[in-house]
């Protein structure tokens, strides 16, 4: 499912600077945080270290990472774009939805500059010192617009074709993504073992309408669920492999999810591919509340049905080609095959859901 809440508390940006003493060496921790500006949630944290490494956790904090410390891999790919440089500042960052490292420096002339580097030290972005990222508010944002096409795997529903805006803000560790739900999420922590992230995922399209078929006439039609959701990620050279679990908090289900998922990243000239395999449980009360058809709703041609938990396994690749300029173009296929409690249900037809979608979106 694809990734805030509106009942996220407005609050207003806060400031503090934390200076401390430990064995003869200090340490800074800036934070700032800033809260809605024209309806957009952000919040900002940045961390310098010297001397022993910390760790704050928690929703304000994300980890830092020091210079000193920097791998091996990633303090060779600085010094051969920019010979003699000294690193001022680092930082754990997300970037087009991966965990990136953003380095400050001072190059040899004296000029500021930041590289975004990856875990295996490709350089995937320079800027000049105060350049990029939006006014005020920092980070990356990317607005696009996509057109897919689904073979539902509802009775009578058929295929659909679909047109859906495409949003994703990126700031720190940081994550907001706007396609078909809405999707916030924060890294936590970032360590040697895992990444642990957090997330909040508004469904607003959580079942069948009504008006997608007469076969739903006189059911009651699946409403907006909140999913929180923690996660636990690794990357390890192209590799990425996550585990999350999930919890519905918006008191219609009281179900879980539990996703367990692979991908590789390739890259082929100047486009990215990602292959991704996942397979996910999903509890009782999750599969009832989509395909469930209670003693109320039930008639000849829809007998009452009460499933369990089932699986999901999906298949996807992600395909992304830089275009001139700012603009990219996205393509993904998508296939689903549903579990046997799913399939049974007298609401599905196809217990394949097959999906493609093609967009363009510019990024700030």
């Amino acid at each position: 499912m694809l990734p805030v809440s509106p009942f996220i508390t407005r609050w207003y940006g806060c400031f503090f600077t934390v200076l401390s003493r430990l064995r003869d060496e200090c340490f800074t921790v800036d934070v700032r945080a800033c809260g809605f500006l024209n309806g957009t949630f952000y919040w900002r944290t940045r961390m310098h270290i010297v001397g022993k490494s910390m760790i704050l956790a928690g929703l304000l904090a994300g980890l830092g990472i020091q210079a000193q410390e920097l791998p091996p891999s990633l303090r060779k790919a600085v010094e051969n774009r920019f010979p003699g440089a000294v690193i001022t500042e680092t930082e754990a960052e997300r970037y087009q939805g991966r965990q990136v490292t953003e380095v400050e420096l001072k190059a040899a002339d004296g000029k500021g500059y930041e590289l975004l580097l990856s875990k295996e030290g490709e350089v995937l972005k320079v800027a000049k010192e105060g350049e990029g990222g939006l006014p005020w508010i920092g980070g990356t944002l990317s607005l696009g617009l996509g057109v897919g096409i689904e073979r539902e795997v509802y009775r009578g529903v058929g295929t659909e074709l679909n047109v859906n805006p495409f949003l994703l803000y990126e700031n720190g560790p940081l994550q907001i993504l706007t396609y078909d739900d809405i999707q916030a999420s924060y890294a936590v922590w970032q360590g040697p073992m895992f990444d642990l992230d957090i997330s909040g995922t508004l469904i607003t399209g959580a079942g069948f309408e009504v008006d997608d078929s007469e076969y739903f006439e006189g059911m009651s039609e699946p409403g907006t669920l909140f999913m929180f959701g923690v996660q636990l990620q690794k990357s390890w050279q192209s590799w990425e492999w996550g585990l999350g679990l999930s919890q519905d908090l918006s008191g219609k289900t009281n179900g879980q999810e539990v996703d367990l998922s692979l991908a590789y990243i390739e890259v082929l000239g100047d486009v990215e591919l990602r292959p991704e395999l996942s397979l996910t449980w999903i509890s009782e009360e999750l599969v009832d509340y989509s395909y469930g058809v209670s003693a109320a709703e039930a008639r000849p041609d829809r007998p009452a049905y009460a499933p369990g938990a089932s699986v999901e396994v999906e298949a996807r690749l992600l395909a992304i080609k830089p275009l001139r300029g700012n603009f990219s173009l996205l393509g993904l296929l998508s296939a689903t095959w549903l579990g046997g409690e799913i399939g049974d249900s007298p609401l599905v037809e196809n217990d394949v859901e097959l999906s493609a979608a093609v967009g363009v979106i510019y990024s700030f």
